[in-house]
């Protein structure tokens, strides 16, 4: 920093990391050439938190034309999250550090015109603090992440000043997103917001929501138990190196890299959509699904069609036949549309390209084709990960046929298929009461893959239940994926098994907005050749800890009330 504004702020620091032959003295007129990014810590949070973002993306690097430079800033590891005089003096001297750090690639061909904010916890607090200063440049931050930040009120409300500053910049932010002109002072800001789930026993998933004050043309807010390859609760400090956390956060930041600047993508829809892939629906390719890619053909002639027109398909054996021609597996839909929904498809499949739409052509039913591999989803698969499309008729109208590619090498050891019907998958399950020790069950008969179970009585936070999945008829040991869907909010969790039993806890982060149509739905993924049983009952110790969570820094003001009364 300058000498004046250290002796302004001499508890504050600015550090940039570096390991091994890449020690950079930025005190010295150093030029960088990477990308900026710039960490900033909460509630006694320190600078050095952001060493496992800093040093994933050097390695990543080393594979790339790209890198990032990854600043830090020293607050003094102030307990900002409980004093609110702080705040504004935090903000100041982050605008500062972002000044700085653009000053220091000047020369550049391309210089940076803007910082990527990595805020944890009162950090990303800060990083929209920043759009209230009068002297901050809305252009010099584009793109803010935040990792467990209380963004709609304080954790524990002690003094006005943490009000008053909440109540600022809740404001702006308010007012600015209604603004969608670019030239407004939020009009290019995309910003994500992750919160850890139950095991953030310090900020919970619900106040760190972003969807009543940010549009999803700007940003998105989810749970690490939802997120593709986390699929995991975080607790606070770990937000900062969890490593699946860590290595999709900077997938996503050099997926958002303009190829001709070198520089972070100035368009808001391009960095979006990014941030959809890497943290909502991933679905296992690393190229990023555009609106331009829609009606790519490819051709596929060259490959072996095999008519697969059973309703239930479970493939065995290997992926080419015995000249050594790789197969397509075609699946004919116009027999099938009359009767049922949709096509669903689960496999191990790993390329990159493997699932298509088409027409029939006269000598090969694929001729040329429609990539669909967008379509799927990731899932975890006790330990690996599984793809799974659901391909509804209605929204292909026009094709007569899907078709899956083999491998080059071996076929998956999973791949399954059926011809689906909502209603013969769709079912419905009712809670026992709360405070009872008995439980519902259903039993799922098998030839099926996918079940919809929907729960209409989980409504409230402090409902709790705890739903097990056994498998029964089977030979082996079977596999078993379930999901909790929450379709009010992105907190969906999973559980996955090869041992033929899944245990899930149903709880929520978000109570059922009033009015919203939709009710909490289990979605499971099953071994066809193995008939389920489905039962859940009450977890009395888990709703006193959720009234507990949600409602424990009230017990002591209600209990004082009513000792007065």
């Amino acid at each position: 920093m300058f000498k004046g504004t250290s002796k302004l702020y001499p508890r504050f620091g600015l550090y940039l990391y570096s390991e091994g032959e890449s020690i950079v003295d930025v005190s010295k007129d150093t030029r960088l050439t990477g990308i900026p990014v710039l960490f900033v810590p909460g509630n006694a949070g320190s600078f050095k938190q952001a060493r496992s973002f800093a040093s994933v993306a050097l390695k990543k690097a080393e594979d790339s034309r790209y890198e990032f430079n990854y600043f830090t800033v020293d607050l003094d590891e102030g307990l900002s999250g409980i004093f609110g005089g702080m705040l504004d003096k935090q903000a100041e001297f982050v605008r500062l550090c972002v000044s700085r750090i653009l000053r220091l690639y000047k020369g550049n061909k391309t210089p940076p015109k803007s910082v990527v904010l990595i805020g944890h916890s009162m950090g990303g607090l800060i990083a929209r603090a920043l759009f209230t200063l009068p002297k901050f440049d809305p252009k010099m931050v584009h793109t803010i992440i935040t990792l467990g930040t209380p963004h709609n009120h304080p954790v524990i409300h002690l003094d006005p000043f943490l009000g008053l500053f909440y109540n600022k910049v809740n404001k702006l932010w308010k007012k600015g997103v209604n603004d969608m002109s670019r030239d407004s002072v939020l009009g290019n800001v995309t910003l994500v917001s992750v919160s850890g789930g139950f095991r953030d026993l310090l900020v919970r998933s619900s106040i760190s929501s972003s969807e009543n004050w940010l549009p999803l043309a700007q940003g998105l807010s989810a749970v690490t138990t939802s997120i593709p390859r986390v699929w995991a609760s975080v607790d606070h400090l770990c937000l900062c190196w969890c490593k699946q956390l860590v290595l999709t956060v900077n997938r996503a930041l050099f997926d958002m890299i303009d190829p001709v600047s070198s520089q972070i993508t100035l368009n808001k829809k391009t960095r979006m959509t990014v941030f959809r892939h890497h943290f909502m629906q991933n679905p296992g390719t690393r190229k990023i699904h555009t609106v331009t890619s829609d009606n790519t053909v490819i051709g596929l002639k060259h490959l072996n069609p095999v008519l697969i027109q059973r309703r239930l398909w479970v493939s065995k054996g290997t992926g080419k036949n015995a000249r050594g021609i790789q197969n397509l597996f075609v699946f004919p839909v116009d027999d099938w549309k009359i009767s049922h929904d949709a096509l669903l498809i689960l496999t191990n499949h790993t390329s990159e390209s493997w699932l298509f739409a088409c027409n029939g052509a006269p000598g090969h039913p694929c001729a040329t084709a429609v990539d669909l591999s967008h379509f799927a989803q990731l899932l975890p698969a006790g330990g690996s990960t599984l793809r799974f499309a659901y391909l509804k008729f209605k929204d292909f109208s026009t094709i007569s046929h899907f078709a899956l590619s083999s491998p080059l090498t071996a076929m998956p050891n999973l791949l399954w298929s059926e011809f689906h019907s909502r209603p013969a998958s769709q079912y419905s399950l009712d809670v026992p009461w709360l405070f009872s020790r008995s439980h519902n069950s259903l039993d799922i008969e098998a030839d099926v893959i996918f079940v919809n179970i929907t729960l209409p009585s989980i409504t409230k936070i402090w409902k709790v239940y705890v739903l097990q999945v056994e498998s029964k008829d089977c030979e082996t040991s079977s596999l078993i994926t379930g999901r909790i869907n929450i379709p009010w909010f992105n907190e969906n969790s999973y559980s996955s098994s090869h041992s033929g039993s899944i245990r899930m806890l149903i709880k929520l982060n978000h109570p059922r907005p009033r009015g919203f149509v939709g009710n909490a739905e289990v979605h499971l993924w099953l071994d066809p050749e193995c008939s389920h049983t489905v039962s859940i009952k009450p977890d009395l110790y888990e709703v006193l800890g959720q009234i507990y969570r949600f409602y424990g820094i009230q017990v002591l003001p209600w209990t004082y009330s009513m000792l007065l009364l």
